[in-house]
């Protein structure tokens, strides 16, 4: 992304390593650790080591990754939302989550729906896929919501049982 992504509320931008105190509160949210798990992130250098070897790589690496979301009205940070690049998946898969004080707001489909614009119209991405554990229900109602369909559970290697969507039909 060489830009950012600019919404009607929202700016979807690159983490950088000055965002290493929103990526500790974030990944250290009990919902976080709960639907996603928890990365023994505890410090701010674990947060920017985070920050290196997780998105500032994957953008490196496959020229996309996850991205933060700010509010435009104050430049918050009130969220993650991007693609990853997943070992045990053919394809890239959508993910994001949100502060829990900014949950509920559609702050969450909003950047999604940037995001897949984003996918499509620069990366050429002809499909996507996106993870959730079945009990994530705010996940898996924005997913369905987004125009992903479930498509069957996986088990990752070292991880628990996910179900597995993919969007095609908007690609």
């Amino acid at each position: 992304m060489e830009k950012p992504l600019i919404t009607q509320r929202l700016i979807i931008r690159k983490i950088t390593l000055d965002d290493d105190l929103f990526i500790l509160k974030l990944l250290n949210m009990p919902s976080w650790i709960k639907y996603i798990g928890d990365r023994n992130i505890k410090t701010v250098p674990d947060a920017r080591q985070y920050i290196k070897t997780g998105p500032l790589r994957s953008y490196e690496e496959n020229g996309f990754g996850a991205w933060v979301v700010m509010l435009k009205s104050n430049f918050q940070p009130v969220g993650m939302c991007g693609l990853f690049k997943r070992a045990y998946l053919d394809r890239p898969d959508l993910g994001f989550a949100f502060l829990a004080a900014h949950e509920g707001q559609g702050y969450g489909l909003e950047a999604v729906t940037a995001c897949l614009d984003y996918a499509r119209k620069t990366l050429a991405f002809n499909s996507l896929l996106a993870i959730t554990l079945t009990h994530n229900n705010r996940s898996v109602k924005l997913l369905e919501r987004s125009g992903f369909r479930f498509l069957k559970m996986i088990t990752p290697p070292d991880d628990e049982e996910l179900a597995l969507y993919e969007l095609k039909q908007q690609f």
